[in-house]
């Protein structure tokens, strides 16, 4: 059979296996592998499968005498058809040109022994300033995080236009993004071009909404795939596209424009916040158990299917990744932000955060979003990622 042995150390070494881990997982003790080298000694037959599995390697190749060494000397590898890497090749030449990308770019960062970062950011006072820019510095360190393998998530209150708009205007177009839109409710793929997750508000609910705001005083809105609808000309709705550029359709009745549940309403109050908590009382006791309310800012009341949120986002897309929620990190300021803090691996709330924020993250910027604030942990995350 050849030296046998010696061929599996040299794959443990290959695969970057320390021969206590080797031993763990295949129930061989330590002393009997060093063995295989100090006494020029082979594996039992017994031992030869769970050993293929473990170093993911076919029988046929392990076993058979011109199988050499150094896999790296290849010019191609022999993949047993019944093999899991078999499988693995198949799939990935399934893909579309798009997915291709995406995988390629994830197997790259693995190839250097790292295991990707997720960044969810907030847009409004978290990665863009007072002024709804994203400074050269900001700029400068997130494309040294995403050049690095790791990935980014603009995670907004935002509409899905809105926040494609702020992506492309600001150059955020980096590989492997994602938008997380409508506090989470909205998971679009960037690369792929489509939507990966999705749910919102019964209709009848939201036409109650509408009705409810009426009656109580306050302004409401919702959203289309391609409009923000409303009632009103108010000045809630021109404060709010002073800020966003989704066009608008008025319209007397916006829940019967709408032909699938929207992601969320909003309730904006520019004047009279106590009027507002009282809109915010009324709807919580006729629907706490089909929807949640938070607050993205102190005028805005952010109206989202229950249990969904920000967090949603940062547990949805950490599987879809595989990616260990340790090895994601979210930035915010405002409550809607909360859930996302709360959930990733590393909660950052802005140093212009409200109180609540703050008490739901991790730690704390040292500077605000007009001063760079983010820039330290994405140049700390960004630096080499973590080892596997």
């Amino acid at each position: 059979m050849g030296k046998i042995g010696l061929r599996i150390l040299d794959l443990i070494k290959q695969k970057g296996m320390t021969q206590k881990e080797f031993s763990i997982k295949t129930g061989i003790p330590q002393s009997t592998i060093s063995d295989w080298r100090g006494k020029d000694l082979n594996p039992n037959v017994d031992k030869i499968m769970i050993i293929c599995e473990v170093l993911g390697i076919s029988s046929q190749a392990l076993l058979s005498a011109e199988a050499p060494s150094e896999l790296s000397t290849l010019g191609y590898i022999y993949v047993d058809k019944d093999s899991h890497e078999y499988n693995i090749i198949t799939e990935y030449r399934n893909l579309d040109p798009n997915d291709r990308l995406r995988l390629e770019g994830y197997l790259t960062a693995l190839s250097q022994k790292k295991r990707p970062y997720i960044f969810f950011s907030d847009l409004d006072d978290t990665l863009l300033t007072t002024k709804k820019e994203v400074s050269p510095k900001t700029y400068e360190a997130l494309k040294s995080f995403t050049d690095k393998g790791n990935i980014f998530v603009i995670c907004t209150g935002r509409g899905l236009d809105s926040a494609l708009k702020v992506q492309k205007k600001y150059g955020l177009t980096f590989p492997h993004s994602f938008i997380a839109a409508y506090n989470g409710c909205q998971i679009y793929d960037c690369d792929a071009g489509k939507t990966i997750f999705k749910v919102g508000l019964e209709l009848p609910i939201v036409k109650d909404i509408f009705n409810t705001a009426e009656e109580y005083g306050v302004y409401v809105h919702t959203y289309s795939d391609e409009y923000i609808l409303t009632s009103k000309d108010d000045e809630e709705i021109q404060d709010y596209r002073s800020k966003v550029s989704t066009p608008v359709l008025f319209c007397p009745d916006p829940a019967s424009y709408l032909d699938a549940p929207p992601c969320k309403v909003i309730c904006i109050e520019l004047h009279d916040h106590e009027k507002q908590e009282r809109f915010r009382k009324i709807v919580n006791e006729k629907y706490s158990d089909v929807l949640d309310t938070m607050y993205s800012s102190p005028y805005y009341l952010e109206l989202i299917p229950k249990g969904y949120g920000k967090g949603t986002a940062v547990k949805e897309l950490a599987r879809h990744l595989n990616v260990p929620i340790e090895h994601t990190i979210a930035a915010g300021d405002a409550e809607n932000d909360n859930s996302m803090l709360i959930e990733a691996g590393l909660g950052i709330a802005m140093l212009n955060a409200a109180e609540g924020t703050k008490k739901a993250a991790n730690v704390i910027t040292d500077t605000d979003c007009d001063h760079d604030g983010l820039v330290p942990f994405l140049e700390f995350h960004g630096s080499g990622s973590a080892a596997e």
